[in-house]
Parts: C-alpha cells; structure tokens; sequence
C-alpha cells in the first residue's frame, strides 16, 4: 500500500531576546498544541535556517488604496473580489494567514479558499486594525500635551480665517468614517476645513493615510473618552501624492443570491470603493433582491 505524501510539520520560529518574555510565548503557545523553537536573536535563528524550512502567506483581501494606507509587512494584496480568479497564484503546500480590516471579509475568504481545497487557511481576528494598534509608537503624556498645544493653536488660527465643517461618524466602522471624510471634503471649497469625530479605534491613523493620499492636509488629531477627533483642510485637487488606482468608470457589483455571506461581501466591497471615491452601482437580480426583504440579520 502506497502511503501518500505527508502535510509538512509546522512549526512556530520565535525570536526574541528576552528571555523571560521568550519562555512565555513558548509555554502559551506549546499549552495550544503548537511546535515551537525559540531563538534568542536572529543571527542565532539565520544559522539553523534551510530554504526547505516551510513558511507561511500572509494573504491581505482588502481593496488596493486599503492597502496603500498601511499593511502587515511581508503581506500579499488580492482584494477579496479577485480572490476566486487569482487562486492559481497562491500555495497549497503552505499556511495561509488572511486579514483584513476587522475580519469579515477574512472570514469569507477563508470560505472561499477552504471550499477550493485549500486544507490550512486561517483569519486572523481582528484585522489590520488591530495589528495598527498594537505596532502604534507609545506617545508621552508630555509629548501628547506639546504636540496638542501645538495642534490647538494652528486650529484656532485656522477657525478666525475660515468656517469648519463639522461631522459626526460615531458608531460606523471602516471604510464608513472615511467615506463621511470624502463626502464632507467634496461638499468644500480648497482650504476650507472639516471636523469629523469617529469612535473607530484606528480612525485616526486612516486619516492621516487618507490625507497623504489625497494631497489633503490633517490639522490637527486628538482622542478624548474614546472619541477621534480629525481636523483636515482641503488642499488643490492635483496635489496627491500618492494616486489611487482605480478604474474612473468606478465599480459595479451583481447581487445575485439571497445567501447572507455573499450579501454581506457585496456591501462590504461596496463601501470599501465608495470610500475612495469610485462611483458604485449595485445591481440585484430576482434572487438577490429577497435578501434585503430578509434582512442582513
């Protein structure tokens, strides 16, 4: 009887020079079933190294300008709606590590790649926001307070010379705070200015990517109680810096199930394009269209 070839061993390769902190992680993670070799730096880690060791991907399914305002490093972007025509590009013989900006549509990634035999796929929780979060420098109380004082005066400088439009985005999730960004900012005229408040943890930081994007300027950033406040002045409408790449006719999408999965997917995506400033048109067809008689519930 001809056995058949064997699934390669995964293995976590820890590094880190702290030992007390190294002899943690690896008790945390041989206590969930996980191999584990730890090194104390990464010469020690590079001398036992093989090209034959097996890796992972790291699989980011959101829309490329999500991408383009920040990603895991090493990560590899096929937007969701790409992802069953881009299949042949990805490995069966390793792990594959999916994330997106909380983990929806990581989720149905996941689906879609467990259901065309790929046997080790994994979502990681969460998303780029959590990972952003976690990577975030630790700011002084100090340093807080000056860079504040600085922020509040050119703001107040600011609100004698010209009006601020304000609004509130509390309660939605990305891409929803950046897309009141984009509606606010196109209701104004250049060097007007927009004050938008988001319960979003990482709202801040895509602000930020949002206006290093689009040759907007970001006023002033602030968090009080939990709450994002952005203060961005709208600058000419040729000073990006870093052009979005997406087709000018925008995005069209066919709703053509009532299954929640793919509904969920279709208004994910949708936003997601709206947010950068696509024109979107959804189309539902006779089976699609009982969906939203359902509810999303």
């Amino acid at each position: 009887m001809q056995s058949q070839a064997s699934t390669p061993e995964q293995i976590i390769y820890l590094v880190d020079d702290d030992e007390a902190l190294r002899d943690s992680l690896v008790w945390l993670l041989e206590s969930q079933g996980f191999k584990v070799e730890a090194f104390a730096s990464a010469e020690a880690f590079l001398r036992v190294w093989r090209p034959e060791f097996n890796g992972c991907l790291l699989l980011d399914v959101r829309i490329r300008e999500e991408h383009a305002f920040g990603a895991i490093p090493g990560s590899v972007n096929i937007p969701l709606e790409e992802l069953r025509s881009r299949l042949g590009e990805l490995p069966h013989n390793k792990a594959i590590y999916v994330y997106c900006a909380v983990g929806l549509r990581g989720y149905l990634a996941v689906k879609i790649l467990s259901g065309h035999g790929f046997r080790n796929v994994k979502n990681l929780s969460g998303g780029y926001k959590t990972y952003s979060t976690a990577i975030e420098p630790i700011v002084t109380r100090t340093a807080a307070t000056a860079m504040d004082r600085r922020m509040d005066t050119d703001t107040r400088l600011g609100s004698k010379r010209m009006k601020t439009l304000r609004i509130d985005a509390c309660g939605l999730q990305c891409p929803g705070p950046v897309m009141k960004i984009k509606q606010a900012i196109d209701s104004i005229t250049e060097g007007e200015r927009i004050e938008i408040v988001a319960t979003d943890a990482g709202f801040s930081r895509d602000a930020q990517a949002w206006c290093d994007t689009t040759g907007n300027r970001l006023i002033s950033n602030s968090e009080e109680k939990g709450k994002y406040t952005v203060i961005i002045e709208k600058g000419s409408s040729g000073a990006s810096t870093m052009p979005l790449e997406h087709d000018a006719k925008g995005k069209t999408l066919i709703m053509f199930s009532d299954d929640l999965d793919k509904a969920l997917v279709t208004f994910v995506l949708a936003n997601g394009a709206a947010a950068t400033g696509q024109p979107v048109t959804i189309f539902f067809t006779f089976w699609g269209l009982s969906r939203p008689e359902k509810g999303l519930q």
